[in-house]
């Protein structure tokens, strides 16, 4: 989904001056296969790539994330805060 790749993006490359991520999932099985159709889950590698929070160490420009209330991912929120030592 689009904030789990904002996510991805701010981690690959400083080639932006702000990421906008909305709603994104910590890792890549937060979504328990939804969404998830064209990826092998089974290969830890690929889950391990797909996983913003293994690569929080790695943004370089500022990156907002935003979530709302209610059924929304908030608990990858604070996973993501609770592990990110970057400023």
């Amino acid at each position: 989904t689009g904030g789990t790749l904002a996510m991805l993006v701010a981690a690959s490359t400083d080639r932006f001056r702000g990421v906008f991520s909305f709603g994104p999932v910590h890792d890549i099985l937060g979504y328990g296969g939804q969404f998830t159709e064209a990826v092998n889950l089974r290969d830890d590698r690929e889950v391990e790539l797909r996983s913003p929070v293994r690569w929080l160490h790695s943004i370089k420009c500022p990156t907002f994330v935003f979530e709302g209330g209610g059924d929304g991912n908030l608990a990858a929120l604070l996973v993501m805060k609770g592990q990110s030592k970057n400023p």
